[in-house]
């Protein structure tokens, strides 16, 4: 396993951790707009 192997996985799970990291963060939001509406 050769360190640009690992380093192009790093550079593609990058993106992806920020995709569900912002994701969960706008679900977390509308779920407490959500919550506090009647």
């Amino acid at each position: 396993m050769s360190t640009c192997y690992l380093w192009n996985r790093f550079i593609l799970v990058i993106p992806v951790i920020l995709l569900v990291g912002y994701t969960s963060k706008t679900c977390a939001c509308q779920w407490q707009v959500y919550k506090h509406w009647p």
